[in-house]
């Protein structure tokens, strides 16, 4: 019920975000992009995980001049000290994104984003809200391709692992965006 709940809220979030947006049809359709991102994940301590890595793809819209809308999907891996097991974190989350400036060859951003993220680990599952927080910068490559490169504070509320509250990992992600449309 809290799945469905969640979900319903983000479709509703992004649908309001879309519908901020100031651009005409043609800038709209030169701005979207889908993106593709690896990413190095340093675990919460309360863990007691080794750090991991991770995937994802994304569809990111402009919702204005200096905002998009980021849809994302990820699964992340960290290993268990001491064990073979392994967390695998499988997170769905809407991010809005400001850029501090127009310049378009090198811009900065700060990044805040809600979801829903399934933790599995041996015989333990659990899906629990997830938002993160972070900065970044991207930089425009060959034909409106983009890199971008973040550093996320990411907090779930996961409470079936040793009695932890949830917690609190820091993810670097490094981001190629590809455009959709026509220049």
């Amino acid at each position: 019920m809290l799945k469905l709940k969640l979900i319903k809220g983000l479709v509703t979030l992004a649908a309001m975000a879309l519908s901020m947006s100031s651009h005409s049809a043609e800038t709209v359709a030169r701005d979207k992009y889908v993106f593709a991102s690896v990413s190095f994940v340093a675990p919460d301590s309360g863990r007691d995980a080794r750090a991991g890595e991770g995937a994802g793809l994304g569809l990111s819209l402009p919702v204005g001049e200096l905002w998009n809308l980021d849809l994302r999907v990820d699964r992340s891996t960290v290993g268990v000290s001491g064990e073979s097991a392994k967390f695998r974190l499988d997170a769905y989350a809407i991010d809005m994104r400001h850029q501090f400036s127009t310049y378009k060859a090198f811009r900065h951003y700060w990044v805040a984003g809600l979801g829903l993220q399934k933790t599995n680990i041996t015989k333990l599952s659990g899906s629990s809200i997830l938002y993160n927080v972070g900065l970044g910068t991207q930089y425009l490559l060959h034909n409106d391709m983009q890199l971008r490169l973040d550093l996320r504070y990411r907090r779930d509320e996961f409470s079936q692992w040793r009695d932890e509250a949830g917690f609190g990992d820091i993810v670097v992600s490094l981001s190629l965006d590809i455009p959709l449309g026509m220049n």
